[in-house]
């Protein structure tokens, strides 16, 4: 491990540096290792630093890289007191909270507005309303607002949550069926339950969250 910076050893000592990590020995690979697992949730328990959206931007990358058949990569997330993930696949990165701009006789209980990230305006979202999730307060100590900038095909879109958790690898073989506790609507848009750590997460189906996006452009102004 890198003492220098921990949070810099997978791509200095690690599996995508010169590999002299001794922990390498024991778990392979650096997506095995807890210090690896702890370096998104890290990042997310304190303001975002100098070189923040960079570390995530290249984390994110290359767990898009072990995508196969049997395990998928995840990225967990807190709306209230519900935990849900996405695929790294559909997430672009993490960005700290910023303003968002309605848009005059567009914006409505999904379409939020818009929002500006590193220079590029993209259509923001409220994953409470898609979800039927009721908006709480997040009070939890440590904890700073996020947003995630999501991606399918050529659409971007930008939604705030709670907290982001970390990346999790998880055998796609063990994922669970979607409970009737998940409220009615994050039902509908949930593939799977995962265990991973500490939480229950209903895993997001993209394809079906775009679709509801898309659907959102045409609603009514409320």
């Amino acid at each position: 491990m890198d003492t220098g910076n921990p949070e810099n050893c997978w791509k200095t000592t690690g599996s995508a540096g010169d590999r002299t990590c001794p922990k390498l020995g024991e778990f392979i690979y650096c997506r095995n290792c807890p210090v690896f697992s702890d370096i998104g949730r890290s990042l997310l328990e304190r303001p975002a630093p100098e070189g923040y959206l960079s570390e995530w931007t290249a984390l994110l990358a290359s767990q898009k890289e072990l995508e196969d058949a049997e395990m998928a990569s995840l990225v967990a997330f807190r709306l209230s007191g519900e935990w849900f993930a996405l695929r790294t696949r559909a997430l672009k990165e993490v960005v700290a909270d910023r303003t968002i701009h309605t848009i005059p006789h567009r914006s409505n209980q999904v379409l939020l507005g818009i929002a500006n990230v590193r220079g590029e305006l993209l259509l923001c979202a409220s994953l409470w309303n898609v979800l039927g999730i009721e908006r709480a307060q997040n009070s939890k100590k440590g904890v700073y607002g996020r947003m995630l900038v999501i991606e399918h095909g050529a659409e971007s879109w930008v939604f705030p949550v709670d907290e982001v958790d970390r990346v999790y690898r998880v055998s796609i073989a063990e994922m669970g069926a979607v409970p009737v506790t998940i409220s009615k609507d994050g039902f509908a848009y949930s593939r799977a339950i995962v265990k991973a750590g500490e939480h229950s997460i209903a895993f997001l189906d993209e394809d079906l969250l775009f679709g509801a996006l898309r659907r959102s452009l045409r609603w009514q102004t409320t």
